[in-house]
């Protein structure tokens, strides 16, 4: 990779719980953009040489992070599917950070997410 020493992937996974594999998610109070931060709260990412795109990780909520050690997945069982999964596998550069966090659709409010 070139440029700058922060670098974001984003997977939006499906609708349903996720297990994690060859991880140790520890949960936080915060969003996905940074740890005590309220939700909507982007201030963070706003001004000249902020990366604005990260604001929509302030509209993640319940987030947790690890840091991954070689190969490590997600597993998603289908909500309404019998034994259907989609299983997310990567492997993270030495150091990285993931955080997993949940969130709703852009179009508003669906019937299984009314919190």
């Amino acid at each position: 990779m070139q440029g700058g020493e922060e670098h974001h992937f984003s997977f939006h996974g499906p609708d349903g719980e996720a297990t994690a594999e060859n991880l140790s998610l520890e949960a936080y109070q915060g969003t996905a953009l940074g740890e005590g931060l309220e939700y909507k709260d982007f201030s963070s990412v706003k001004g000249k040489g902020k990366d604005r795109d990260l604001s929509c990780l302030a509209f993640m909520r319940e987030p947790a992070r690890a840091t991954p050690q070689g190969v490590w997945s997600l597993d998603y069982l289908l909500r309404n599917q019998d034994d259907v999964h989609l299983r997310m596998t990567s492997v993270y550069p030495e150091g990285g950070e993931l955080v997993v966090a949940k969130g709703k659709p852009p179009g508003g409010k669906k019937l299984y997410d009314m919190t």
